[in-house]
């Protein structure tokens, strides 16, 4: 990956969205998203959902599956009510990211 970023985003709006608009020049590149959300109860859930898929180990020696969403080229990302992201902005070739040889 060439100078990915992540931006980590957290919205404690309990009924919007949050909108996060990129920089032009971040438009045409893939964004993987996380969203963690509570489960069924709300933020007092002992569930906690990845992308709207429920997080659970299989045993105790093995950590769950963790799969972004894909987006593809969008100038802005929609976080929803009471949930918290992570957005990894790929080949963003952010400077301070690029590997110096």
């Amino acid at each position: 990956m060439e100078g990915d970023i992540t931006l980590i985003v957290i919205n404690l709006e309990t009924t919007k969205d949050a909108e996060i608009q990129l920089p032009e020049s971040l438009s045409q590149v893939a964004v993987d998203v996380y969203h963690l959300t509570p489960g069924i109860g709300g933020i007092t859930s002992n569930v906690t959902l990845l992308n709207g898929n429920k997080l659970e180990t299989k045993d105790a020696t093995q950590l769950p599956l963790i799969s972004p969403m894909e987006l593809s080229k969008s100038q802005s990302l929609s976080l929803p009510p009471l949930t918290y992201g992570f957005y990894v902005i790929r080949n963003a070739k952010a400077a301070a990211c690029l590997q110096v040889t």
